[in-house]
């Protein structure tokens, strides 16, 4: 119920208006766009959709909650993380939080074959902290942050405006900073179905059309190395 709220309360415009002051304030007209993430080769790079939905634990390694959201800022970093505090046995809460991402750490234990996001505060800590509600007042000190969320899933179109495909994913570095945009290009006519990865830094966002602009061409998407996990 708290999910569904917290995304029927987001204004998507707001968050694509920033998007497009983030991403495209460090693309270069003319510049040379290299597709590919050969460098994706660390275990500490990770996904925006492979930290969705992780358990969250507090600083006594209890088990509160999962992540539901980053939150993205103007500097192509992951700022904060969307907490939801509930759905565990024995946390009688059900809330959103939003807790700087750089504070936590995201670990796997021996005995575990998934990772956790763990945080170091406690819960009762965090049951005082204000709900997170986008559009809100107590949301007011994220406004130069945007939710992964409102990205994922948008069109992306190429340099003669050809639809190249869609944004599925984000993939950050262990400084926290979003390297690669991910996008799958199915269903797209005269480009193979795949994953490619581009810089994140060179997209650019049509905010009154709700698209991603990437200046490449259909060819130069067609050759770019397939992305994997």
């Amino acid at each position: 119920m708290i999910r569904n709220f917290f995304y029927n309360r987001l204004n998507i415009v707001v968050g694509l208006a920033l998007l497009m002051y983030v991403v495209s304030s460090n693309t270069f007209a003319g510049s040379e766009i290299k597709l590919g993430a050969a460098d994706y080769v660390s275990d500490r790079d990770m996904s925006v959709k492979q930290i969705t939905g992780i358990e969250v634990v507090d600083e006594e390694k209890k088990k509160i909650g999962k992540v539901n959201d980053l939150l993205l800022d103007k500097n192509n970093a992951v700022a904060y993380a969307v907490v939801y505090l509930g759905g565990v046995f024995g946390v009688e809460i059900d809330k959103q939080v939003a807790v700087p991402f750089g504070q936590q750490r995201i670990i796997k234990e021996p005995t575990d074959s998934e990772r956790v996001f763990a945080l170091n505060v406690s819960l009762p800590a965090l049951q005082q902290e204000p709900e997170f509600k986008p559009g809100d007042a107590n949301a007011t000190k994220y406004v130069d942050t945007v939710l992964a969320s409102t990205m994922t899933g948008l069109d992306v179109f190429g340099k003669n405006d050809n639809m190249l495909g869609v944004i599925q994913d984000f993939i950050f570095n262990n400084s926290h900073e979003v390297v690669y945009a991910i996008i799958r290009t199915s269903g797209v006519a005269g480009i193979s179905d795949k994953l490619v990865a581009a810089p994140y830094h060179v997209l650019t966002v049509n905010e009154k059309e709700k698209k991603v602009i990437l200046n490449v061409t259909d060819e130069a998407l067609e050759k770019a190395p397939v992305f994997q996990y």
